[in-house]
């Protein structure tokens, strides 16, 4: 099954998320897997199954990633996202019903999707504290701190990875169960420790270059 894996990244965070939601499709499913930017899609008809990562901005896909989805029609496909907070918290659950509803509006069979905690761009965090400190706001002291930790921590982890992984080898299991083919792989075969970022190559993974643009289960995944 030929399967498209379409992201856009902004600090790299979903880049890395891609990367591990294309290693699951090739040890789930030896078809073609092809790893794009979204600036660089090819036709998507060309694909059985697609899966589409973007970051969250101000609460909703990035216009890039957006506008992409507007084009799918009749698809099956999967969707993953990071943003700077829990992947479990209220904006994460409702970006996921919102894109979901979204893809649904364009007679798409939508599959599940995995939502990522990513690092907040520093640069981000410290235009919030200037304006913290400049208008005084206390009410938004908490937020502030919060982007402030997301910011300092190491997501996406290994073990973020490991389940991005996990979560692609479901979707495909799900797929190729519905078309009568045998699963290929249990998602208890894959741990944290052999998901390493080291471990997500380009040998597997037939990947469209192009340049980094700016612009559970696991909690926060549905499959």
């Amino acid at each position: 099954m030929r399967t498209l894996v379409v992201y856009s990244s902004s600090t790299g965070n979903t880049l890395r998320v891609a990367g591990a939601v294309a290693r699951g499709v090739t040890r789930a499913n030896r078809g073609v897997v092809l790893k794009v930017d979204v600036y660089d899609v090819p036709d998507p008809g060309a694909f059985g199954l697609i899966f589409v990562g973007f970051w969250v901005d101000r609460g909703k896909p990035d216009a890039d990633s957006l506008a992409f989805m507007k084009t799918l029609q009749g698809k099956r496909v999967a969707f993953f996202f990071t943003l700077g907070a829990a992947s479990d918290s209220e904006l994460a659950l409702g970006v996921a019903e919102d894109v979901k509803r979204l893809l649904e509006l364009g007679g798409n069979d939508v599959l599940g999707h995995f939502a990522c905690q990513g690092r907040v761009d520093p640069a981000l965090i410290g235009f919030l504290k200037k304006t913290l400190s400049m208008s005084n706001a206390r009410p938004f002291a908490s937020p502030v701190r919060r982007a402030s930790e997301i910011g300092e921590s190491h997501h996406p982890d290994p073990l973020d990875l490991a389940n991005a992984t996990a979560f692609a080898v479901r979707i495909v299991q799900k797929v190729e169960g519905g078309l009568g083919v045998e699963a290929k792989i249990s998602e208890t075969e894959i741990t944290e420790s052999e998901i390493s970022e080291a471990e997500i190559t380009e040998t597997e993974i037939s990947e469209a270059p192009g340049p980094e643009r700016r612009s559970a289960l696991p909690k926060g995944i549905s499959a």
